[in-house]
């Protein structure tokens, strides 16, 4: 009736299997509780478990084929077996820093190989585990380097770890600023800047560079002009 509050674990020794029983109101773990995940997983969720035949899945911004499964690219593949047939390529670990060849590649690719900060050298790079990884690394350099910083300004909407990464950040606010104007389904440029020019001194602005997720709207090129002035 009132159920199982416990987790078991198991572990083997050469001829004998042990079972745990912890009692998770006993557990230094018991008052963690679930975060809530943004509604794209739950549509996902919902999408799979779905049976009709004619359904589309447009939650996660991921190629499909028209059968609905997951399409790679030609040129991963191609870039895959290019790897694999190199014999002066190796398994070893890579520096704290990643593969320096690629951060750079990537620097000069981002940044323009002839921009002022790669000709002044004041841009560095660090390999990272996808895009949140990326970011909770910076986040946390500013929160430890950049005592400047007591907002990060965020896109309306934007991606929804990034509420969960900065929110978790001691002495930072996670701030909104207008993007999206769903009566136009464009960016909403001035209400944007209006927004941007009302941070507080030393704020730190994060901007989805392209492909804004969610709305997948982007700014042209004569507006990025405006939002960097």
């Amino acid at each position: 009736g009132s159920g199982i509050n416990a987790v078991y674990g198991e572990f083997k020794t050469l001829n004998t299997t042990y079972f745990i029983q912890t009692n998770l109101r006993m557990s230094v773990f018991g008052h963690v509780n679930y975060v809530e995940l943004p509604s794209v997983f739950d549509l996902s969720a919902r999408y799979a478990a779905d049976t009709v035949p004619e359904k589309v899945n447009l939650t996660i911004g991921a190629y499909r084929n028209d059968a609905g499964k997951p399409w790679v690219l030609p040129v991963v593949k191609k870039a895959e077996s290019m790897l694999a047939s190199d014999d002066t390529l190796n398994k070893e670990y890579l520096s704290m820093g990643g593969l320096q060849s690629f951060t750079d590649a990537a620097m000069r690719l981002v940044l323009g190989e002839n921009s002022a900060v790669m000709l002044e050298d004041r841009a560095v790079a660090l390999q990272s585990l996808s895009g949140t990884g990326a970011l909770y690394i910076a986040f946390q350099f500013i929160r430890q380097f950049y005592p400047g910083c007591k907002d990060i300004l965020v896109s309306d909407p934007s991606w929804g770890n990034h509420k969960l990464m900065i929110d978790r950040m001691e002495g930072i606010n996670y701030v909104k600023y207008t993007y999206y104007n769903p009566k136009t389904m464009m960016v909403d440029l001035d209400a944007m800047c209006a927004d941007l020019e009302k941070a507080t001194e030393g704020s730190v602005v994060l901007l989805h560079a392209c492909a804004h997720n969610p709305t997948g709207i982007d700014p042209s090129l004569e507006e990025w002009r405006k939002i960097a002035d």
